[in-house]
């Protein structure tokens, strides 16, 4: 139980100078909406070229390609990371692309997330995966960031357990920047997943005489596929 709390408020409210403890706190009123104005004229073209210099900033690689080449670029970008074990969600969007049948052809040591299966047993393929394949929700131009959703067909592990990760979105799913990816959040009609990540590039450190260290809570290196 807090005590002396109205008397604590009252007091701060007084010194700065108001006669009484307001209802509610007064809404907050952004001076000017820059933040709108980013990139708000820029069409699909414009916002993947921004979205790919500042990815490839972080150290990403970014690939490119049509609908009808994702499956072959999908396998180039495995085959640039390293032959092994292949971890993959379980999205709706690879099944109806043909994504997840053309994998299970072309690679031989493909595990796709099942939520038949226990959380651990997931988990433990995931750890053991050389690559792990993700879908974004959205693309943020203005940092070369993805937002992954967690949900039945692919726990966060995917993208965070395997050595390398690629991930693919759709150009018409990319946006200027973070006001429109929160905006994103909010307009959604079903309760949120348990789990939001905002990815831009691997994780890094240079908390150590200031020498950067990349992959140091996730992978040592990330794709993005832009397809479309």
């Amino acid at each position: 139980m807090i005590r002396g709390k109205e008397t604590f408020i009252a007091h701060v409210s007084a010194c700065l100078g108001r006669d009484k403890v307001p209802a509610a706190p007064a809404p907050f009123t952004l001076p000017h909406d820059v933040h709108h104005k980013y990139l708000q004229n820029a069409d699909q073209e414009e916002l993947k070229g921004v979205f790919k210099i500042n990815s490839e900033a972080m150290g990403t690689t970014v690939y490119e390609c049509a609908f009808e080449d994702l499956n072959e670029t999908l396998v180039t970008a495995v085959n640039s990371f390293n032959k092994g074990r292949v971890v993959m969600a379980d999205h709706s969007f690879f099944r109806e692309q043909g994504v997840t049948t053309a994998m299970r052809k072309e690679i031989s040591d493909l595990y796709l997330w099942d939520t038949s299966k226990s959380r651990e047993e997931n988990m433990a393929n995931a750890e053991t995966a050389m690559v792990g394949i993700t879908m974004a929700e959205m693309g943020l131009a203005e940092t070369g960031t993805v937002i992954l959703f967690s949900h039945g067909g692919s726990g966060r592990s995917v993208s965070l357990l395997p050595t390398y990760s690629i991930t693919v979105l759709r150009a018409e799913d990319l946006r200027p920047r973070l006001t429109q990816g929160l905006a994103f959040l909010k307009e959604q009609k079903a309760p949120l997943p348990s789990s939001i990540n905002f990815v831009s590039g691997a994780s890094s450190t240079a908390d150590i005489e200031l020498v950067a260290v990349k992959g140091v809570h996730g992978p040592l290196k990330i794709a993005y596929v832009v397809v479309g």
